[in-house]
């Protein structure tokens, strides 16, 4: 009895000891294709929390869209009054840390459920497993100092949808908290939590079929009702934010607009998944998807094994359209990276299915060309990865240099005409084209420029000036001199500067 127990010990030690190094090894490939982050950035929202402060911006820019962690975390930055800079960098590389994470304990997950002896499939695993949760859309979460909720958020939904799969009363209370704890951390991951949990039923009943669609139809229900009651939780967090600190809340819709926006969300779909927000090369990510569903489906024909079309069939739609199930109530964020994560795993994902039926056990012409799709898409995912980051780094010194002109301006003015310019007026304009730098490849909402959205313009001038300007709006007389103008230019007017912005 001992010597069973003292095998166990050394089993479980053992198997803590491979999960650290599993989790050591994916954090510091992370780190390698995140060097861009990690070394210091800023992003739009950055230029807006050290114009703001940490307090207004905790307040603004989190309890009010229900997020009560990071205000607690941006506090905490407060009074131990970090750096902006060190918080910048610390937040991503905790980020990329619960980030791996995640992807050793799905890698797990297969692993406890499926038979896998070879290394090298082991590593082929991982590797998919990796593509999956640092998938391209992840991209743009990092590029937040938020991202730390956000990775935050995904482990402990995928901590509850372990304990949802497992059968047991005990199993689904403890799973609803944790998800209940995802939801509070960031209010943005449902449809990663409704698909990790299709998927991970799939591992849990690989050989029996009709009980493996009856377990997911009840498992999706299970997660539908507890976001439904996570939701309310959050928006009353939301709501008593609002009338403690005076601030009104206008990120979220009525149910009014539930209609418009189902037809709003229907005519931008095919765009979405076609030019994927810039963050994946334009047709390339529904190609490829086209490109394995072609190959599952003529495996499946020839060798009369359907299993894993039927499971990819299941699992993409809902992972994709999950997605817009938050914008059906607010557009705010539509079509950003963050909220359509689950359209970023979607390739990972059916890279991962014929991983449940063992797909390498019969050496076919299938499992090398799966073989070759999965470690074609990690390399190029990594590699997508580096180009949009060095792309935002260039941005980061071309703003760096268009503040530099915009100062050189004002002083030219002052000079010129004897007056001190004391405000910053915006105007935002529907164009597209004005959000980036010409001279920067990548267009996506990583490479936006600081002095193109309206929240972060004034945060980008004061950063790289010594300029100290004000918010304010135009008068009737001077929105009129703009409009004849017909520019996009910045330029001074009276005793203000006036900028263009673009809608997000």
């Amino acid at each position: 009895m001992n010597k069973k127990g003292n095998r166990m010990k050394e089993h479980v030690k053992n198997k803590r000891f491979m999960n650290i190094i599993l989790t050591a090894a994916v954090f510091i490939l992370g780190l390698m294709i995140c060097c861009g982050y990690v070394t210091g950035h800023y992003s739009a929202d950055d230029y807006n929390i050290m114009n703001k402060g940490y307090n207004e911006y905790s307040i603004v820019n989190n309890l009010k869209e229900g997020r009560p962690i990071m205000f607690v975390i941006d506090q905490a930055a407060l009074a131990i009054n970090m750096s902006y800079d060190v918080f910048i960098i610390l937040t991503v590389i905790i980020a990329i840390f619960f980030t791996s994470i995640n992807v050793v304990m799905i890698y797990n997950q297969f692993i406890s459920n499926i038979s896998i002896h070879s290394k090298t499939i082991k590593l082929l695993l991982l590797m998919t497993v990796f593509s999956t949760i640092f998938c391209f859309t992840y991209i743009e979460n990092l590029y937040f100092v938020e991202s730390i909720v956000m990775a935050m958020s995904l482990v402990c939904y995928t901590i509850a949808a372990k304990h949802i799969v497992a059968t047991g009363k005990k199993n689904l209370l403890i799973g609803a908290l944790w998800a209940t704890l995802a939801m509070f951390l960031y209010n943005g991951f449902e449809c990663y939590f409704v698909t990790i949990i299709v998927l991970f039923s799939m591992l849990n009943h690989k050989d029996e079929r009709s009980e493996r669609d009856k377990t997911i139809i009840k498992n999706i229900l299970i997660a539908a009702g507890i976001i439904l009651v996570t939701v309310v939780f959050n928006m009353i967090q939301i709501k008593l934010a609002c009338m403690e600190f005076h601030i009104e809340n206008n990120r979220v819709g009525g149910l009014s607009q539930i209609c418009g926006n189902a037809i709003y969300i229907l005519s931008y779909f095919p765009e979405i998944v076609t030019d994927t927000m810039g963050l994946f090369p334009k047709y390339l990510y529904a190609g490829i998807l086209c490109a394995l569903c072609t190959v599952s489906l003529i495996n499946a024909i020839i060798h009369k094994n359907y299993e894993s079309i039927a499971n990819i069939i299941i699992l993409l739609p809902i992972s994709i359209l999950s997605c817009f199930a938050v914008s059906f109530v607010s557009l705010s964020s539509f079509g950003t990276g963050r909220l359509c994560y689950g359209i970023g795993m979607a390739i990972g994902l059916a890279l991962l299915v014929p991983f449940i039926d063992s797909f390498w056990k019969e050496k076919t012409i299938f499992t090398y060309v799966w073989i070759f799709f999965a470690i074609a898409y990690f390399m190029g995912n990594a590699y997508n990865y580096m180009d949009i980051i060095h792309s935002h780094k260039q941005v980061n010194m071309l703003e760096k240099e268009e503040i530099s002109q915009i100062q050189q301006l004002v002083r030219n003015y002052e000079a010129e005409n004897n007056v001190t310019v004391k405000y910053l007026s915006i105007v935002c304009r529907d164009y597209t084209k004005g959000k980036y730098y010409p001279q920067v490849k990548r267009k996506c909402g990583v490479t936006v420029k600081g002095t193109a959205c309206e929240w972060s313009c004034l945060g980008t001038i004061h950063y790289y000036s010594d300029l100290r300007l004000t918010k304010a709006k135009l008068t009737s007389q001077q929105l009129e001199d703009y409009k004849k103008r017909n520019t996009i230019t910045p330029y001074c007017i009276d005793n203000r500067l006036v900028c263009t912005a673009f809608d997000w």
